[in-house]
């Protein structure tokens, strides 16, 4: 009896780590997922871009819609807040109470003042 289950538990383990290589397969070698590509899934695979308002001041002008406020720098950050702005061209950190307009001239990953822009590396 024993080692009948030893077989039934094998088989359905191989079973389900099949079946899930399978959709995963799919998913990944769909040619279009609501006409985006994986090649062109946006923020898949890149980072989000960070900003920090250590030098305390009143507006932040951001080259991104779609961000995380870190609120200022590291070891004084609050949580990493992911924000996005919509159709809007302005929003405000409900943690650190940051102001940040949009900016399309900036990159973006830019910001005016260039300093409140943080990337992970600077942790090290």
């Amino acid at each position: 009896m024993t080692e009948l289950r030893r077989q039934v538990s094998a088989s359905s383990a191989r079973y389900f780590r099949g079946t899930m290589k399978r959709a995963a397969m799919a998913l990944w070698s769909a040619p279009k997922l609501h006409g985006l590509t994986r090649e062109t899934i946006p923020m898949a695979g890149l980072t989000v871009p960070h900003f920090h308002n250590t030098p305390g001041v009143e507006t932040i002008h951001i080259g991104a819609k779609e961000f995380q406020c870190i609120g200022a720098k590291p070891p004084f950050d609050h949580p990493h807040v992911y924000l996005d702005m919509g159709d809007e061209d302005e929003i405000i950190c409900p943690y650190c109470s940051t102001h940040f307009r949009y900016d399309p001239s900036l990159g973006p990953s830019q910001a005016m003042p260039g300093e409140c822009t943080w990337h992970s590396e600077e942790v090290a």
